[in-house]
């Protein structure tokens, strides 16, 4: 995947656009809160991508900027002892595919000797309907390919088509993730994934990846299928 947007970025508020045939996407993030997430937009379809769940009541943003094609937050806490990071990035998919694809790459560690820090990122989408996938193959050769299946037990990614139509895509890389759990209330699902991080010691950083693709009603589920394969076939970025 290649990423080649820029972020505007206004005191603790960043935000991008795109077209998409005639639709235009707003992606906004308010750095300020750790469960912030990513605010999107598409016509009148809304998602809210990649909230961290954090249990320190004082966790403060000690540091923002946009490097390169990355926006990039830090936060520290003075009550659980974990410094976190989020590195948020829009990929180029290609303008014929009529997508917009953002990545998350969430980085964990901390002083203490023995931690478990249990991290949780949560997604709320409105959603007609819903497809679960899972990644099969060897992911230390990098032979992993996307395969559906019948329900949300075991499922790494989703596909999703949005209340006005749109399409959404969204994916945690296979080996970052314990569970992804679906949800409905009051006319809204939440998408909770429970990341691979259950253990963590001084001098080590953790870090998982997670992966949005939103694309105009008139792409179909396997053009998604395929702009997600990109997610699996790339590797962690060196930026981080």
């Amino acid at each position: 995947m290649n990423a080649n947007q820029t972020w505007e970025l206004v005191g603790q508020l960043a935000s991008a656009s795109s077209q998409l045939a005639g639709k235009e996407l707003q992606l906004t993030i308010a750095n300020g809160s750790l469960g912030s997430g990513a605010k999107v937009t598409l016509g009148r379809d809304a998602a809210s991508l990649f909230s961290v769940e954090s249990s320190a009541a004082e966790e403060t943003l000690a540091d923002l900027y946009v490097r390169g094609a990355d926006l990039i937050a830090k936060y520290q806490s003075s009550s659980d002892e974990f410094e976190r990071e989020l590195y948020w990035r829009i990929h180029d998919v290609g303008a014929e595919t009529k997508s917009f694809a953002l990545e998350m790459i969430y980085s964990l560690q901390t002083d203490l000797l023995h931690s478990q820090p249990d991290p949780c990122i949560v997604s709320t989408l409105k959603l007609q309907s819903v497809g679960y996938w899972s990644a099969v193959g060897d992911p230390l050769a990098g032979e992993l390919k996307w395969q559906k299946q019948d329900s949300a037990e075991g499922c790494q990614m989703i596909t999703a088509t949005l209340a006005d139509g749109n399409h959404l895509a969204l994916a945690v890389y296979p080996t970052d993730l314990i569970k992804m759990e679906l949800a409905e209330s009051n006319g809204e699902t939440t998408v909770t994934c429970r990341l691979n991080a259950d253990f963590l010691e001084k001098g080590v950083i953790r870090r998982t990846r997670l992966f949005a693709l939103c694309s105009e009603n008139a792409v179909s589920e396997q053009d998604i299928v395929q702009l997600s394969q990109t997610f699996l076939d790339s590797k962690t970025p060196l930026t981080t």
